[in-house]
């Protein structure tokens, strides 16, 4: 989801769309993060199959370098995190405005279905299956902190919200270098898991191509990569992505 951006969310991830993905990005959040499935033959196709080891968490989710979550540029991002479709590369590098109100870009707070592409919504949004999850409300929160951190840009805020692994990989100086264009948004909590308590993410992040994934040199991407979550000092933390997790596509458009 730089975890939008692309706030995937960098646990690879968390990346979107999140380090330099950033999180899900510079490694999710070196560049999307490594293994991560570059599906630039086939824009926008999520399906692709992810090959190679999962990425660092933005969150992520998202650039180790997603939107998921040691930057590269991962949000996952989960992460962050890290966004409507047919977005096009050449206006999408500065990335929509940040915006904590839930309606921005017309969406509601609640959809049925996942949004797609960038949009001025940076609010993170469940999936019917992932809200009947016991945990959902706590994952939520958690990953709202994580992408808001990347989208603004805060990264002791990000420390908070991620693992004392994750924050040892990326110093101050090499991830607000990498998240410093990244805004990840349209992020959809697809499903989760238990044992060990995971999250699937998508987000789209847009970000300035010199600071997108080394995989996948674009200012739009769309990322979908699960995030692992862990509990450290009494509160819910997000890890690296899932191995083999991680897929982003250039924005269609």
């Amino acid at each position: 989801m730089v975890l939008t951006a692309a706030l995937v969310a960098v646990l690879v991830l968390g990346g979107a769309s999140a380090l330099a993905i950033s999180a899900h990005r510079s490694g999710v959040e070196g560049s999307a993060g490594a293994g991560a499935t570059n599906a630039s033959s086939s824009p926008g196709d999520s399906s692709a199959a992810v090959t190679g080891p999962g990425v660092a968490a933005a969150v992520s989710p998202a650039k180790s370098g997603s939107d998921g979550s040691e930057p590269s540029s991962p949000s996952p991002s989960s992460g962050t995190s890290v966004a409507g479709p047919g977005a096009t590369t050449s206006n999408s590098s500065t990335g929509p405005a940040p915006s904590a109100d839930p309606q921005a870009g017309g969406s509601s707070p609640d959809p049925t279905s996942a949004p797609a592409g960038p949009s001025n919504n940076l609010t993170v949004q469940m999936s019917p299956s992932s809200r009947a999850h016991p945990r959902a409300q706590d994952v939520q929160l958690l990953l709202q902190g994580f992408f808001d951190a990347i989208n603004q840009h805060n990264y002791v805020s990000w420390t908070q919200s991620v693992t004392g692994a994750m924050e040892s990989r990326q110093t101050s100086e090499a991830w607000l270098q990498a998240y410093a264009t990244t805004v990840d948004s349209s992020i959809w909590m697809e499903s989760m898991r238990d044992d060990p308590l995971q999250v699937t993410l998508r987000f789209t992040s847009q970000q300035d191509v010199d600071l997108a994934p080394k995989d996948l040199q674009a200012a739009c991407i769309d990322w979908t990569l699960t995030y692992q979550l862990a509990a450290e000092n009494g509160r819910l933390v997000v890890g690296s992505t899932v191995p083999g997790s991680v897929v982003m596509a250039k924005c269609a458009g």
